[in-house]
Formats: structure tokens, C-alpha cells, sequence
């Protein structure tokens, strides 16, 4: 449950999205780069010394795996701040990543650990281009068409961090 909590993971995940809201995006990189560190925990924790009882706690991880995907999923649609839908996202890219967590065999380890490193290079790069966009008052979807007047560096890292989130 602890690691649960920390990781983002369904039902523990609503004090995320107003925690990851109100700070600061470089404090919210650092999180998402903490929530990573404890994916990785999980990981550890789940290979090692849950893969004796898998068949008692596979069926819990596959119900905490598809919740982690759906609610998050389902609550950004109707976000209108472009970080809280990142957050939502993020919350997402954890259930996915908790996917391949919840297989409980090397094959999937080895590529839950490498999408968590991709998912969490594409967030840092998000949120750290969005402190551009914030200050040329591009915090809005409805207004992400602004990213074009400020910097094309940071126009193209927040492009490519969404593309690479979608997959």
C-alpha cells in the first residue's frame, strides 16, 4: 500500500494531481523521477518475493493495472489545464508500466524497466518546457496553439514528450 501510495497507483493517486498542480514543474520533474525510483521498488519487491504467491496476487495486480489505466484516462478528458492532463497522464504511464510489473517474469521486467526510463524522460522533458509556456500564457489546452510564439527548442521537446507519451 505504501508503495502503492507514493507510486501513483489506483485508488492512491488523488493527492497527485493537486500535489504535481500546484507545484512548481522543475518540483514536479523531480517527482516524477521519484515516482519512477519507486516503480522500480516495485519491481524488486514483486519479482522477488511475491512470484511465490502469484497466483493469489495476480488477479489483485491485473484489477490495480486496469484501474491505473482507465480512471486517470477517464478524468482527463475533461481537464483544460495542459499540466493537470500531463498529471493525469503520468498517472496512466504508471498503470502501463505496472502492467508489465504485474506479469511477474523477466521478459516483462526487463521492459517495464525500460519504459519506465522512457516515460519519465518524456515527463521531465514536459514539464520542464512547459515552465516556456506558462510564462507566454500557454497553460491552457484551448490555448496550446501560443507554444508556436515562444522558443522552437522548447516547441519541438514538448512535441516530441507528447508524441513519445502517446506511444
Amino acid at each position: 500500500v505504501g508503495l502503492s501510495y507514493e507510486a501513483k497507483i489506483v485508488p492512491f493517486h488523488m493527492w497527485a494531481v493537486d500535489t504535481y498542480y500546484a507545484s512548481d514543474n522543475s518540483i514536479t520533474a523531480l517527482l516524477i523521477i521519484l515516482k519512477s525510483s519507486i516503480l522500480v521498488a516495485i519491481i524488486k519487491l514483486f519479482f522477488y518475493a511475491v512470484q511465490y504467491s502469484a497466483g493469489i496476487i495476480r488477479p489483485v495486480l491485473l484489477f490495480l493495472v486496469i484501474s491505473t489505466i482507465l480512471v486517470p484516462s477517464l478524468l482527463a478528458i475533461s481537464q483544460e489545464r495542459i499540466k493537470r492532463l500531463i498529471v493525469y497522464s503520468s498517472i496512466a504511464q504508471a498503470g502501463f508500466a505496472f502492467a508489465a510489473i504485474s506479469m511477474l517474469n523477466q521478459l516483462a521486467i526487463s521492459g517495464a524497466i525500460f519504459y519506465i526510463f522512457a516515460f519519465t524522460v518524456s515527463e521531465v522533458l514536459l514539464f520542464l518546457s512547459l515552465n516556456e509556456f506558462e510564462s507566454s500564457g500557454a497553460n491552457l489546452v484551448d490555448n496550446l496553439y501560443k507554444i508556436k510564439r515562444s522558443s522552437n527548442i522548447y516547441a519541438v521537446s514538448f512535441v516530441v514528450g507528447l508524441l513519445s507519451l502517446a506511444g
